[in-house]
């Protein structure tokens, strides 16, 4: 049975019209989320992009860092090596602090020192001789308080007693006071020879002088 269509057909185009709009609408809506969709997507890869250049960029920065630091230290190294090689050459064999050892070692618990100095001496025994070597000393020197002459021969016979020390003299004595307590003041010296070679008793075992 044929259809028959009773619908002006002003209505017709019209209605034609408004749905090819809602198509186009539709289309352009659809096309405009899938855009926004890829926006989005590029934007986030973008993102991550830049998270991941920086994130190397400060990794590189860190190792430039890093290899600067590594080079001061190399360098900072080498110049102590090169103080500690220089020191090597010209350290005296015995340190000032077996030296204080020493002293303290052998020194009376009543008998207190006021000054405690060390300095090197050169002697040339034979001047008249060009090629003649040159001897060196340390002159260790000593100040202090003894409570009576008894502690203080104890002193002295206890450095010239003493493998380190050589030559002791005792320069003066006399009577102080020391608090309203009488006692005897000194002064005395000694010699140690850096030709020689001297072991000293440390944590490692080493016999004492």
């Amino acid at each position: 049975m044929p259809t028959i269509d009773l619908m002006p057909s002003a209505c017709r185009h019209a209605i034609d019209r408004r749905l090819w709009t809602r198509r186009w609408v539709a289309m352009y809506i659809t096309v405009l989320l899938a855009m926004i969709g890829v926006n989005w997507g590029l934007s986030m890869r973008q993102q991550s992009q830049r998270t991941t250049l920086a994130s190397m960029t400060l990794q590189v920065e860190e190792n430039l860092r890093r290899n600067k630091e590594r080079t001061r230290l190399i360098k900072q190294i080498e110049q102590t090596q090169t103080m500690v090689d220089r020191y090597n050459r010209v350290a005296w064999p015995v340190h000032l602090s077996d030296v204080v050892g020493s002293v303290a070692q052998v020194m009376p618990d009543s008998v207190t020192l006021s000054s405690l100095a060390v300095t090197p001496r050169r002697v040339n025994p034979n001047r008249s001789k060009k090629d003649s070597q040159e001897q060196v000393f340390l002159v260790v020197e000593l100040e202090g308080v003894a409570p009576d002459d008894m502690e203080l021969a104890s002193f002295v016979s206890g450095l010239e007693s003493h493998g380190l020390f050589q030559k002791v003299t005792l320069d003066y004595a006399r009577s102080t006071t020391v608090r309203d307590i009488d006692a005897r003041g000194f002064r005395m010296s000694a010699e140690i020879d850096l030709q020689k070679t001297y072991v000293f008793a440390h944590a490692d075992g080493e016999a004492p002088l």
